[in-house]
């Protein structure tokens, strides 16, 4: 597949996992790393071999399925930082009780994400069977707690007749980088995929996005959009999407994007379009004493070299995780070959009530033979004036014709009915007709020609 891309301006900013939690005052939290590990002593590193990197799902608000996977700990750390002064971090698992003490003070990241107060974070967390969700909290002077962030996980045996869900990334634990810019520049991205399972949600292990506070701009308004692929890139984008969400956001990952779709997506090829929809607004902000005016941006997690023939980018490469069904083998798999669309049809299917449709599985000729290619749809709507009727007929030569059998006065058993014949040629003719009779104003019994 032909990977198309767009060249923007790069700017040089901070690569880490910062994001902002939408509050009246301004909160933010970095995640330096998250990951499921089986050491009891709380420190600061990478994760090793044995243990398992989630940094990028846990920012994301959902860890997944860890079940079977013989860790005893979810070890975090990072820092958060506000405006309102706070004296400890806290976390709580489920509904039970805040665990406090979990804050050092460290003077090297005060202002260095906006806030006026900040403290870090470096602790394990136990992991208890169930559906768990963990929520961060911040104890403020006035002795509040203030939530921050929350993720969650599952640590159970699921279900062996239901599907078995997890996260797959284009690239796993991939788009920590600045990369994707959709701005005046660029206010669109999108990649086509195709999948071998289900899937039922769609996430960004991290995003970036312009902050009125800091400030760099108005606050970014964007939009999601699923489509199910049909013939080429081109198509596809000119059908209505079938799942859409919108976003506001407030500065970085605010709010986190998870989106999930409440029904499964079939196994097949998509398109997935992230587009920032006020590009053009401009806001006057003060900084270092002078006036500048500044746009929204949208900033997708950057990836470098994903297969060519599994994904197929509009601008630069970006990471998405996909809420996908287990299959066996790779979920991704190689995009199919642009065709061309057929033509669109006129009727609008939508406008009738019911469609019958004939072909060569449940119909012949008048001669009893095989009616081989053809394939004809009638379509009826009852109006309060009679009966609109619309047929699509494929697959017929020049000279074949479709009819409509009518029985005025219902003298159906008395008389011949009355046909409608749509005959095929170089030009569209059509016949009122019952072998025996035409219009009064018609001599001719053989059909009378009413195309006007």
């Amino acid at each position: 597949m032909k990977k198309v891309l767009a060249t923007l301006v790069a700017v040089v900013m901070l690569v880490s996992l910062f994001s902002l939690v939408s509050h009246a005052e301004y909160m933010g939290r970095c995640f330096d790393g998250a990951f499921l590990t089986n050491n009891a002593e709380a420190n600061t590193h990478v994760p090793t071999s044995e243990e398992k990197d989630v940094k990028n799902d846990a920012h994301a608000g959902d860890v997944g399925n860890i079940y079977g996977l013989g860790y005893s700990y979810i070890h975090v750390q990072g820092w958060l930082t506000d405006d309102d002064e706070f004296e400890d971090i806290g976390f709580q698992v489920n509904d039970g009780e805040i665990t406090w003490g979990k804050g050092t003070y460290d003077s090297n990241i005060i202002g260095l994400t906006g806030g006026t107060y900040a403290l870090r974070f470096n602790f394990n967390i136990t992991i208890i069977e169930g559906d768990v969700k963990v929520t961060f909290y911040e104890k403020l002077k006035s002795g509040d707690a203030k939530e921050a962030h929350a993720f969650t996980y599952v640590n159970k045996e699921p279900d062996p007749n239901e599907k078995k869900f997890s996260n797959v990334a284009i690239l796993d634990n991939g788009g920590g980088a600045i990369g994707t810019w959709l701005n005046t520049k660029n206010d669109t991205a999108y990649v086509e995929f195709t999948t071998a399972g289900a899937f039922k949600g769609i996430s960004l292990g991290v995003y970036w996005a312009s902050n009125p506070n800091v400030p760099n701009g108005p606050k970014a308004d964007w939009k999601f959009e699923l489509f199910k692929f049909e013939y080429n890139v081109e198509n596809t984008l000119a059908q209505n999407p079938v799942k859409t969400k919108t976003v506001t956001s407030s500065a970085d990952n605010d709010p986190a994007f998870k989106f999930d779709f409440g029904e499964e997506m079939p196994a097949g090829t998509y398109i997935a379009k992230f587009t920032i929809t006020n590009p053009d607004k401009s806001e006057v902000f003060v900084v270092n004493g002078e006036e500048s005016s500044k746009n929204p941006y949208l900033v997708l997690p950057k990836i470098d070299n994903p297969d060519d023939s599994k994904f197929t980018y509009y601008n630069d490469p970006f990471n998405i995780v996909l809420n996908a069904e287990a299959v066996d083998g790779a979920f991704f798999l190689a995009n199919p070959e642009d065709t061309a669309a057929p033509a669109k049809s006129i009727i609008d299917e939508s406008k009738y009530d019911v469609s019958y449709k004939i072909n060569k599985d449940n119909a012949t000729n008048w001669a009893n033979g095989n009616i081989n290619g053809i394939d004809v749809t009638y379509f009826f709507k009852v109006e309060d004036d009679g009966l609109a009727v619309a047929v699509r007929g494929i697959g017929l030569k020049d000279g074949e014709y479709v009819q409509l059998n009518f029985n005025p006065g219902n003298y159906l058993w008395e008389v011949p009915g009355q046909f409608i014949s749509v005959v095929l040629g170089e030009n569209l003719k059509v016949m009122q007709h019952n072998h025996k009779n035409g219009l009064l104003a018609d001599d001719n019994p053989g059909g009378a020609d009413i195309t006007d």
